[in-house]
């Protein structure tokens, strides 16, 4: 799914095709913002011969008091703040595509009779309001077809149904007007990963566990499609709390901590929810391998841990081979890989389409 945003009057509707595929409102950028809530940062890539580029990236702590719970609440100070990078790193007026950010988003597969993609989208949204947060005429929604379903009951199909709150978008769009930015695409942060991670197999599923400072984010897709997708509390805001800002995940030893093995099982408990709550829904679809990425992705030992306790495979992901990396930047591949994931990916998403 695609959330797209016009550059005159911004849509209250999320937008894509019924195939998954791109709807392209004019020529993006290949610059991506993700704004997350203890960093933001910013990537760039180029289309070359054989994939993409990097041609550069930065990042700063986010500023106290902008975001709260996922959602942007002092939008004209984080567009200032953001400015000042976007300034050092001469990107002023350039088009950017950005993410809302997993918090902000609600998710629900939805049984419906077959009918016409409208009907369907009204459907989906009269069906939604038993847990969004907010009214329904303050939705930006979309739906995407999964499957038909046929039994005695007649045709059915099953839909995947995202919203947010349009006033977000409004605040994201503000940000980066404010920051020098024109803002001409916005996504969800897991289509952004699948683009570029996404094995292309029809048979089988890719599943990422993106791990941020606040909320983790489970994704389940095949190929283009988004199955499944549910946030939960992550473990890093305890984990800093216990040891510290200045830690360095690369060197913690949780097995050494009873209070970081206590956040651990917590969060194991989460993944393992995720995972019982897609399998009933997808009975003939295991998931055998599941990418992690994300700032807690760094976590020393964290991939084998994972590995063992949930009987899958679990590796940190890696820069995709369709992805050129200049040799000055070689020192920086694993922050790349778990942090700049989603920036990269936003960024692919102005030159790939």
């Amino acid at each position: 799914m695609e959330t797209l945003l016009n550059a005159k009057k911004f849509s209250k509707q999320f937008s894509s095709n019924e195939g998954g595929g791109i709807v392209m409102l004019f020529r993006a950028t290949g610059i991506g913002l993700d704004i997350g809530s203890k960093k933001i940062k910013l990537a760039r890539v180029k289309k070359v011969k054989k994939g993409l580029e990097l041609m550069d990236f930065a990042s700063m702590p986010t500023p106290n008091g902008v975001i709260e719970y996922g959602k942007i609440i002092a939008p004209v100070e984080l567009g200032k703040a953001i400015s000042s990078l976007v300034k050092e790193m001469g990107w002023k007026g350039q088009k950017v595509i950005s993410a809302l950010s997993n918090q902000e988003i609600f998710f629900d597969n939805f049984i419906l009779p077959r009918m016409n993609r409208r009907e369907s989208r009204k459907a989906a949204l009269y069906q939604s309001s038993s847990f969004l947060p907010f009214p329904l005429d303050e939705a930006a929604f979309d739906i995407f077809f999964l499957r038909e379903i046929e039994n005695g009951q007649g045709r059915k199909r099953e839909v995947f149904f995202a919203a947010a709150q349009s006033l977000q978008v409004e605040h994201l769009k503000k940000v980066c007007t404010l920051a020098g930015l024109r803002l001409t695409v916005v996504e969800i942060p897991a289509l952004a990963l699948n683009r570029l991670w996404n094995n292309n197999n029809g048979k089988d599923l890719t599943v990422f566990l993106n791990i941020g400072y606040s909320y983790a984010c489970f994704s389940v897709f095949q190929q283009e499609k988004l199955l499944f997708q549910r946030s939960f509390v992550s473990f890093l805001e305890g984990m800093i709390d216990i040891l510290g800002d200045n830690i360095l995940l690369e060197e913690v030893d949780i097995t050494e901590n009873l209070q970081l093995q206590e956040l651990m099982e917590e969060f194991l408990a989460r993944v393992k929810q995720m995972l019982s709550l897609f399998q009933p829904q997808e009975r003939e679809m295991i998931i055998a391998r599941i990418l992690l990425c994300g700032g807690g992705a760094k976590l020393k030992g964290l991939a084998g841990y994972l590995s063992m306790v949930l009987n899958a495979i679990v590796p940190t992901l890696n820069l995709p081979a369709t992805l050129a990396l200049p040799p000055k930047f070689e020192q920086y591949k694993q922050e790349l890989s778990c942090d700049f994931s989603v920036a990269i990916g936003l960024a692919s998403r102005g030159v790939l389409g």
